[in-house]
């Protein structure tokens, strides 16, 4: 079993939709770094090991969601 994926970005220029492809997928990962469940070294696995019986403090990355920057111009 194969998912496929298809990505559709309309803009200006091929150096921009490129540009913002990666930038999609740099903002995917870094929500992924926080917060998946599946992932051994992510912080919300952290949170939920610490977290047994006893209060636990989030990091600041784990409080902010990743900025999300401006379309590039063409």
């Amino acid at each position: 079993w194969r998912e496929k994926r298809s990505i559709w970005e309309v803009s200006p220029s091929e150096r921009v939709a490129i540009k913002c492809i990666e930038a999609a997928f740099d903002v995917q990962r870094r929500v992924e770094e926080l917060m998946s469940y599946h992932r051994d070294d992510s912080e919300l696995a952290r949170i939920n090991r610490e977290a047994a019986g006893m209060r636990v403090k989030a990091t600041a990355k784990a409080t902010r969601m990743p900025k999300v920057e401006k379309m590039p111009n063409s």
